[in-house]
């Protein structure tokens, strides 16, 4: 388990605060909180706290210890997997219950572990995390972004119309195709 595991959960939400003005304090600044994305503290696999911060309990706390020191104008995501492949890990279940632990974020972004799928096809097996997000966006009032495996602007217009998810994230295609989205225009 690593030490910072059985540290005060004060110590846990201390270490993610910022410090009062600065980018703090903006008008425009973002940050990513990951959540279970290989967070230790979030995750059961490796979390056995029995305290009230175990599990996904603590990112509440986190969440609100970074609230109290960032402007009212200042966005807070997190990233978070569906699931985490450990046995006793993180499962859909567990990551539904931490994402509503979460209101209060300004957007989540689902993952998963191991996310670099080798042949994602256009048309064929597209958004492999979209069940889960789906589901969480259709239970959640937080935006939800749905990334991976998103190759066709069809599909990703099939996601926004068709479900309740708020936006899409795109990466490898973008870094593939850096005119991407000129040419789906």
């Amino acid at each position: 388990m690593p030490r910072s595991l059985r540290a005060s959960p004060r110590l846990v939400t201390e270490e993610w605060t910022l410090p009062r003005g600065g980018a703090a304090h903006a008008d425009t600044v973002l940050i990513a909180v990951t959540g279970i994305h290989g967070n230790f503290y979030s995750n059961p696999f490796f979390n056995h706290r029995t305290d009230c911060y175990a599990g996904a309990a603590i990112l509440p706390a986190i969440l609100s210890a970074m609230r109290a020191t960032t402007s009212p104008n200042f966005l807070i995501t997190m990233k978070i997997n569906s699931t985490d492949e450990y046995p006793g890990g993180l499962d859909q279940n567990r990551f539904l219950e931490a994402c509503h632990l979460m209101q209060g974020l300004d957007a989540i972004e689902v993952s998963a572990n191991g996310t670099s799928r080798r042949g994602i096809r256009a048309g064929v097996n597209e958004g492999p995390f979209l069940p889960a997000d789906a589901r969480l966006a259709s239970e959640v009032d937080t935006p939800v972004v749905l990334v991976g495996g998103l190759r066709s602007v069809e599909y990703i217009n099939h996601v926004l119309a068709d479900t309740s998810i708020a936006y899409i994230g795109l990466s490898r295609p973008l870094v593939c195709e850096p005119n991407l989205v000129l040419r789906w225009q």
